[in-house]
């Protein structure tokens, strides 16, 4: 009797190495062979995949303390506890700084479900591939994967030097070919990860420095590049192999593909979009609706357009304005794109998207690849006014911002509402003015008052409906 396990992503965890000597062989070198459960620990940097400053900066840089991943191979499962600090100061760009300048962040992974722990709740992560990619992209993790695949081993150059390389992957996450030295160790693996922006993204991990540690073979250097720039470099420094590993799927995480849609009248004909990570407002003109933010995917972004045309029957939903690049705010454009609605975004986003648009996205085609449509922007400057003779619609760029270039907040001058992204979020409710601000918040505050914008409620991206003192409070000034 043949004996599998069914793992995560797909894969198929082999009890016998005879079908693949060669890559048998690798396994053996590299200890693959032992290996049931691992435990590895260090400490480097870690950068913000999709939260450049610019649309060409390089992803921003967190300090890595502390990292540290516990898999299960059998299961499919892994749990990935770091703690984050500051890293390039002043701070450029997103990825939530951490407060106090150190926070702990935990992300798991069992099957097909992914989360990430906030304090005693757990919540579904955002995407699970790069979740996938760091379980299996893990040393031990390429050499299970290659097996289950059955992948042939050929010879290919890297760099003008000739490895051993298998192809392995997860179906609608990842693909991936590894290389293998002449001693069978891994030094490396391209592949190409799911993603909401680029569609296919392409990632570069590298392994060197091996050691020891319990009998097996494991490399103390992993540096990553995806997209072209850095997005991990760690040194290795303890290592437990079959470690205890027993990894659940936390029982009060929430679960549901576009989570809850929650529409909240904030004035006549305006809709505060809650019920998420992140909001989006719903804004009613005479003859067709502006949407404010289509964020994360595309789960999320059909589910909002769902409900505001439910909400607001006959008009067609003709613009989403993008308060920003990042890609938790931007990734679900292709969404909305793939419906017809045309792109409101700084100028210097528009050549950025066409071009990631206009990348493969094979390994979980969104609507956007499935609509064959090509996505229609609106370059915005400093100042953009949407208006239809009764109700006007305010883009200012919050110059000299330094969470990204291209940060918007959106202004109506007749309601007094102001929407922002990021550079204030309204999480919890203050009562009194905050004793440190952070310099996207100052420059929040900077703008407004240059503007000089009247205002009076708030409708954050992040957070809650609030009154205008408490963004007052939150830049320090008082009430």
């Amino acid at each position: 009797m043949r004996l599998h396990v069914t793992l995560a992503a797909g894969l198929l965890i082999l009890p016998t190495l005879a079908h693949a000597d060669t890559l048998g062989d690798i396994a053996k070198a590299m200890g693959a062979d032992k290996v049931k459960t691992i435990e590895y620990s260090g400490a480097g940097n870690l950068y913000a995949v999709g939260q450049p400053e610019t649309p060409t900066a390089a992803w921003p840089r967190f300090g890595l303390p502390e990292y540290k991943l516990t898999i299960n191979y059998g299961t499919g499962s892994m749990i990935q506890d770091t703690v984050v600090t500051f890293g390039d100061q002043p701070a450029r760009g997103g990825g939530r700084p951490p407060s106090n300048g150190r926070e702990q962040r935990v992300s798991g992974i069992s099957g097909d479900t992914g989360w990430n722990v906030q304090g005693p709740n757990a919540n579904p992560s955002r995407g699970t591939a790069g979740l996938k990619h760091a379980l299996w992209l893990s040393p031990h993790g390429v050499v299970k994967a290659a097996l289950a695949a059955k992948s042939p081993v050929t010879m290919r150059s890297v760099g003008g030097k000739r490895f051993k390389t298998v192809s392995f992957g997860s179906k609608g996450a990842f693909q991936a070919t590894a290389w293998f030295d002449k001693n069978n160790l891994l030094r490396g693996v391209d592949s190409i990860v799911a993603n909401p922006v680029y569609g296919d993204m392409p990632v570069r991990t590298v392994y060197s420095d091996y050691k020891t540690f319990d009998g097996v073979k494991f490399p103390t250097k992993i540096k990553a590049m995806s997209a072209g720039y850095p997005s991990l470099d760690v040194t290795i420094s303890a290592v437990t192999v079959n470690a205890a590993a027993d990894i659940k799927v936390p029982e009060n995480m929430r679960r549901g593909g576009g989570g809850r849609v929650a529409m909240q009248k904030a004035a006549d004909g305006v809709w505060f979009i809650a019920g998420g990570s992140h909001n989006s407002l719903a804004i009613e003109m005479k003859d067709h609706v502006l949407l404010v933010e289509a964020p994360l995917g595309d789960g999320r972004v059909k589910a909002v357009l769902k409900e505001v045309r439910k909400t607001i029957p006959g008009k067609p939903i003709r613009t989403v304005l993008n308060t920003h690049l990042h890609f938790d705010h931007s990734g679900g454009l292709r969404a909305a794109a793939s419906e017809g609605i045309t792109i409101a975004t700084f100028k210097d986003n528009v050549k950025f998207l066409q071009a990631a648009y206009a990348g493969k996205d094979t390994l979980s085609p969104d609507a956007y690849a499935k609509s064959g449509k090509k996505a229609k922007f609106i370059s915005l400057g400093d100042k953009h006014v949407f208006t239809d003779g009764s109700r006007t619609v305010e883009m200012h760029r919050l110059v000299g911002n330094y969470h990204n270039n291209g940060l918007y907040v959106i202004y109506l001058p007749k309601e007094k509402i102001l929407s922002v992204a990021d550079a204030y979020s309204a999480r919890a409710i203050l009562k009194e003015p905050a004793k440190r601000v952070g310099q996207a918040t100052k420059n929040l505050w900077d703008n407004i008052t240059r503007l000089n914008l009247d205002v009076e409620t708030v409708l954050p991206i992040h957070g809650s409906k609030v009154g205008f003192d408490q963004l007052k409070m939150a830049s320090g000034q008082q009430p």
